[in-house]
């Protein structure tokens, strides 16, 4: 929600920066944890994935991503991932859920 949004630091192309108003980290990981599981698409779990070495590990946000994680089913468009991964190697679904199960043992 909006009451939740806080101000924090956009990098421009151009270097500069600017502050947007977003979800902290966590929130926007269990908002798209709550996407991916009614849509299935590969993004929202790679943006869970991403998120989540955004934040500390708590034990509120472990218990919620930990249930997320262990039903989490296969994207229905996992062959997508390469064209939003623009630089590095591009995780696999399983590769995914274990970096954030790992992560949120920490």
């Amino acid at each position: 929600s909006a009451s939740q949004t806080e101000p924090r630091p956009f990098e421009r192309v151009d270097g500069t920066f600017m502050n947007v108003f977003t979800l902290p980290p966590e929130a926007l990981a269990l908002e798209k944890a709550n996407a991916y599981a009614n849509r299935r698409l590969v993004r929202d779990i790679y943006d869970v994935y991403m998120l989540c070495s955004a934040f500390p590990p708590g034990k509120g946000i472990a218990e919620k991503l930990g249930s997320f994680t262990a039903n989490a089913k296969r994207p229905l468009d996992e062959k997508n991932l390469k064209a939003i991964v623009f630089s590095g190697a591009v995780p696999s679904f399983e590769q995914m859920i274990i970096a954030i199960q790992r992560r949120l043992k920490e």
